[in-house]
């Protein structure tokens, strides 16, 4: 990456540090304690949608993945838990990027859920290794939003 698509890049966040406060705290508000993920996902694929990404969105079969060699046995299945790939297309034949987080918390309670958006919205950052949270929402409405960044996803720009 070039020095000025780097600055770009690097103003881009800065610029959009509020939208991504704004962002966290309707991540955080939205419950998603751990098998009921469903609404975040939803709202984060309808997200993606909307800053131009291709979203693909499904629920993975617990029974089929049962028989997988590298499978380990969890407590409960996946049922309202969906999975999402969302994708922007390059022209091809350059490098891809791929982003990973979840979704899903360790339950609390309601008065800590208001004290992290109020927290955030002092301009605290949250971070937390019992999510990730933070690092999508940073992701998705700044940095990783190639339409609203200027920046091309075509090789070689």
């Amino acid at each position: 990456m070039s020095a000025s698509i780097d600055q770009t890049l690097l103003q881009k966040i800065d610029d959009g540090r509020e939208k991504a406060i704004s962002f966290l705290q309707q991540m955080i508000a939205i419950p998603s304690v751990t098998g009921d993920e469903a609404k975040i996902q939803k709202f984060l694929a309808d997200y993606m949608r909307k800053i131009g990404l291709d979203v693909d969105t499904w629920e993975t079969d617990w029974e089929a993945l049962k028989k997988h060699p590298g499978y380990r046995p969890v407590d409960r299945g996946y049922e309202g838990r969906p999975n999402i790939v969302a994708t922007l297309k390059g022209s091809g034949g350059g490098r891809s990027l791929l982003l990973n987080g979840h979704t899903d918390v360790i339950p609390v309670g309601a008065a800590i859920v208001e004290a992290l958006i109020g927290w955030a919205q002092a301009g605290n950052v949250i971070v937390s290794d019992r999510g990730v949270r933070w690092g999508l929402a940073l992701e998705l409405s700044t940095a990783f939003s190639p339409p609203q960044t200027g920046i091309s996803s075509e090789k070689g720009a």
